[in-house]
């Protein structure tokens, strides 16, 4: 798939996405429904802050998670869990291996790129999930484990069979 469309026109982009949101969010100031007057409202604030507080939220987030993410690099490799995992590792490779032969060529290739790709970038993932991990903090957004539980009881919600009414029988 080729993203030059997006490339070459990431600046005129950027500048819809802004101004849909913000055309929308001024918009919904005069609808009927209270709740979309109080999320619009919530945006407002939030862009306000954004505008007002942009160089702690996006330049010193990013440097305190760079420096998290060195922490984490560094004491990683002295930890005990490592050095199992070091001794460890030869032998799951050989247990492993043989597993894989049950399977097509194609994807046990498939996953070992998946997982070499996955170690070269796991890194940058725990950046990118500590940066905005601040960066809503600081701006007074949910954090993963509220939003994590949220969708958990949006998608998964199951009826629990003692919450349901009890029909109650009357001896007559």
């Amino acid at each position: 798939m080729s993203f030059s469309f997006f490339r070459q026109n990431r600046l005129g982009l950027i500048f819809l996405v802004l101004f849909c949101g913000i055309a929308a969010g001024r918009l919904l100031k005069y609808s009927r429904s209270e709740d979309q007057r109080r999320a619009a409202a919530r945006v407002g604030r939030i862009f306000r802050r954004v505008s007002d507080q942009w160089f702690s939220l996006v330049v010193i987030n990013a440097l305190l998670a760079l420096v998290a993410v060195t922490i984490i690099q560094v004491t990683q490799q002295f930890t005990l869990t490592q050095f199992l995992w070091n001794i460890l590792d030869d032998l799951m490779r050989a247990g492993l291996q043989t597993i894989a032969t049950i399977f097509p060529a194609g994807a046990v290739s498939f996953v070992e790129g998946f997982v070499a790709w996955y170690k070269a970038n796991h890194y940058k993932f725990i950046f990118w999930l500590l940066y905005t991990a601040a960066i809503c903090d600081d701006l007074g957004l949910p954090n993963y484990k509220a939003l994590g539980r949220f969708l958990w009881t949006r998608f998964f919600k199951h009826k629990h069979p003692l919450a349901q009414p009890v029909a109650s029988t009357s001896n007559e």
